[in-house]
């Protein structure tokens, strides 16, 4: 397909070290990844990023898919919430590492008791992996969506356990129940531990991979097993435009844009000069150059007054609707502009993360948004008692 092997005239000592590089073309390197991603793709847009990238902070409207391969994968909270809004937008993420940070594990339960975990474990027994003559063999099942085959793949292993780790559902009570059928496991090795899960989440997919090295150039060069790849990525919604893709050592997750500047010697080095004249200056001219200023009377707010005048206008008409429409509206606003949602559609998710994101209550959440639709809805007569209780119920929901 679009695997080959170079072989050189010179004979040199293989480097059996993992290389976590696009470009490393040693055994466990990643050159054929890197490179094979954008043609399983074929006809989309594909853009080679710094595994330091933050694409999913600044994307436009066309359906991406956001690919990572590292030994570790760390992001913040703040990114987190953004890889969150990247998913709900319709996008997928596919992460390929053998550890995962604190922030990511608590988002998704790994870790948590009674729902799933990653644990170490032994494919084949201790001192049998230099054994270059006859080599150990595991063997991987995957589950392909839609009903189809299961599919097996036999990886050889030499000098490295392409499968260190696997991911154990907890299944002693409701909660591992609860997230089988939230995941969908798309392989697993010998002893049935997962190495590859998908989650749905909003109208994105997120892919989770604990064995980057069953992707490198030794493992993707034996018999099929490039097609483990292809079956991988054929879990990515087929309507994508676009892909990112990374590889790289370890993602850190404090990449902004301030500290990926800091991390420059002589960029640091000139803004903290810059910033030491800036203090040496407003140390030197703290001594007043100028008479007093004259405390003059400050102008009277006529905009208060106006918007007071023309709120007893609208009273005045008894349109009391109308009236109700208007604070719905401003409240509307104040929801996009401090919480980042979308109040197009009042359902029961929109509930929730208003819920939390506001501290209030589901119980109060509640009860405004079912008055605000009774409104919308025409569903109820607003006389001056509902009115006032819908203004109350909005002062008590900001003022939270």
């Amino acid at each position: 397909m679009f695997f080959s092997a170079c072989v050189g005239k010179e004979k040199k000592k293989t480097n059996w070290t993992p290389v976590y590089s696009a470009t490393a073309t040693s055994p466990f390197g990643f050159k054929l990844f890197n490179d094979a991603i954008p043609k399983l793709f074929p006809g989309v847009k594909a853009n080679a990023m710094p595994v330091s990238n933050r694409i999913f902070t600044n994307y436009t409207s066309e359906r991406s898919v956001y690919i990572v391969l590292a030994e570790k994968i760390y992001y913040n909270e703040q990114e987190l919430w953004e890889l969150e809004e990247w998913l709900n937008s319709g996008n997928d993420i596919v992460l390929i590492g053998s550890e995962f940070g604190t922030e990511i594990s608590n988002y998704l339960y790994l870790g948590n008791p009674g729902y799933w975990r990653m644990e170490e474990h032994t494919s084949v027994a201790p001192g049998t992996l230099d054994n270059a003559a006859n080599p150990p063999k595991v063997t991987l099942h995957t589950f392909p969506e839609f009903g189809a085959t299961t599919r097996s793949y036999e990886f050889e292993l030499y000098k490295k356990d392409l499968f260190p780790n696997g991911f154990a559902i907890d299944s002693s009570g409701n909660l591992g129940d609860t997230l089988k059928r939230a995941m969908q496991v798309i392989s697993t090795v010998d002893k049935g531990y997962a190495n590859a899960v998908l989650f749905e989440v909003g109208g994105g997919r997120l892919i989770l991979v604990n064995s980057p090295l069953a992707f490198s150039n030794y493992a993707l060069l034996q018999k099929d097993n490039y097609h483990y790849l292809e079956e991988v990525m054929s879990h990515v919604n087929p309507d994508v435009s676009r892909i990112y893709y990374s590889t790289g050592g370890v993602r850190e997750n404090d990449h902004s844009n301030w500290s990926v500047i800091w991390q420059n010697k002589t960029t640091r080095t000139a803004i903290l000069l810059a910033l030491l004249g800036i203090v040496a200056y407003v140390l030197v001219n703290l001594r007043r150059k100028q008479n007093i200023i004259p405390v003059i009377k400050p102008l009277v707010n006529d905009s208060r007054s106006f918007v007071e005048t023309i709120a007893s206008l609208y009273f005045n008409k008894r349109n009391n609707r109308n009236i109700a429409q208007k604070m719905i509206q401003h409240l509307f606003e104040n929801i996009r502009t401090h919480y980042q949602l979308n109040t197009n559609e009042l359902d029961e998710a929109f509930c929730e993360k208003l819920s939390l994101r506001s501290g209030n209550s589901q119980a109060e959440t509640n009860a405004l948004i079912y008055k605000i639709k009774s409104i919308l809805e025409d569903t109820v007569i607003v006389d001056d008692k509902y009115l006032h209780s819908l203004y109350v119920s909005i002062q008590k929901f900001i003022q939270k």
